[in-house]
């Protein structure tokens, strides 16, 4: 063997081995970046929504949320007063709490790997009062372009309890304050015997059910919701539910074959239960029965027909009987923080159009050419939020 040959062999073995050597820290850096738990890019989702207090009067908070189901791949980034506050992907949401005052809120659809647009989809004015809280659902158009909705808080928690934190960005908006919640002193009472609290919860089958179905794949967007919000309300007041006992009794209208209706309102009534467990509450204080047909609250013609079946939905039903063994003390505590979430009636929240800036026709080309992004902490100078007039704003 030549030296040529020497030379060539041991230039193989030596590139073999380095390669060898870096195979591991470049899977040992690969796994570290899969398992990073820490908020930022290759983490942006935290924990999901919890229902909270409400915030001090001295503030007022407002969370900006995304649906989960929408089929989008875009972000909504969200600005208020002109600066940057977070960039929400599907089924994410963003809490920020500020002094009572009048903001100009802002939100713009974007595409990864596409230039940003220096225009807003969509510019709002919102009055924030104190102790209030405002959820905005940010939704994409047919056109691409972002709409934002004051949902009341009956609709936006059931959805909102889908969600996860953003966590992966950090907003610059100046004005915000960490959100403080109301907790007034609450007076305990000498602890007692064990006391219980029942409380009946009526579910129109119609809102749960399609038309003579039964199983939980029959459940309806609407009637999940339902639960949804129901169980969440359960984990939110009675932590792990250890002392709460549920009994769901399903109820059907007078029509058809009795022994078939009382069939349909048991197979009903085990279906809520197993929808119940699924999400998490514990099947032995779960109970069911059906009664068919035979516990009736309204009498209508027996004739089947439109009318007499509209007359009997409230006939189709499934109660819920939640009962929770607590002590006195501990009731009077609760009842306190009910009515701590329940403050004198405030004005609904509203999102405004912004109105628009006037420009008069000689500096109308060169307001066009001004730059629409302001530096962080300033307000932004939105010279054609016309757009946003232009846009319908459903004001839930």
């Amino acid at each position: 063997m030549n030296m040529k040959k020497i030379l060539g062999l041991a230039c193989l073995v030596w590139a073999v081995s380095a390669s060898a050597q870096n195979v591991q820290p470049v899977q040992a850096y690969q796994q570290s970046y899969a398992d990073n738990t820490t908020p930022g890019v290759t983490n942006p989702l935290g924990g999901t929504f919890k229902v909270p207090r409400l915030v001090v009067p001295q503030q007022g908070r407002v969370v900006f949320y995304r649906n989960a189901n929408v089929s989008t791949k875009k972000v909504a980034s969200v600005y208020i007063n002109g600066t940057y506050h977070a960039s929400l992907q599907r089924g994410g949401y963003s809490t920020i709490c500020l002094p009572p005052v009048k903001l100009d809120v802002a939100a713009r659809m974007q595409q990864n790997g596409l230039d940003v647009s220096d225009d807003y989809d969509i510019v709002n004015v919102l009055v924030l009062q104190g102790s209030q809280d405002v959820f905005v659902r940010i939704s994409e158009q047919s056109n691409g372009r972002a709409v934002m909705e004051a949902v009341k808080a009956d609709m936006a928690l059931p959805e909102l309890v889908k969600t996860r934190e953003q966590q992966h960005t950090i907003s610059r908006v100046a004005e915000a304050v960490p959100c403080l919640e109301d907790a007034a002193p609450v007076v305990k009472p000498q602890p007692q015997e064990p006391v219980f609290y029942t409380q009946n919860i009526t579910l129109g089958a119609d809102a749960l059910f399609a038309f003579g179905k039964s199983g939980i794949n029959d459940i309806s967007d609407q009637g999940r919701r339902t639960l949804d919000h129901l169980i969440d309300r359960i984990k939110t007041e009675f932590g792990n539910a250890d002392r709460v006992h549920m009994h769901v009794v399903g109820h059907a209208d007078p029509f058809g074959n009795p022994e078939s209706n009382l069939v349909l309102s048991k197979a009903r009534s085990a279906t809520i239960k197993e929808y119940f467990v699924r999400g998490s509450l514990r099947a032995d204080r779960i109970t069911t029965d059906g009664k068919g047909s035979a516990e009736p609250i309204v009498t209508c013609s027996q004739v089947q027909n439109a009318a007499s079946i509209d007359c009997n939905k409230p006939n189709r039903r499934v109660v819920i009987t939640v009962k929770v063994e607590q002590k006195l003390d501990e009731m009077t505590e609760h009842k306190a923080e009910v009515q701590e979430v329940k403050p004198e009636p405030k004005p609904e929240a509203k999102l405004e159009p912004k109105p628009q800036t006037k420009v008069r026709d000689g500096e109308a080309n060169d307001a066009q050419k001004m730059p629409q992004r302001g530096k962080p902490g300033k307000p932004l100078r939105v010279v054609r939020p016309a757009k946003a007039s232009k846009t319908t704003v459903p004001l839930n």
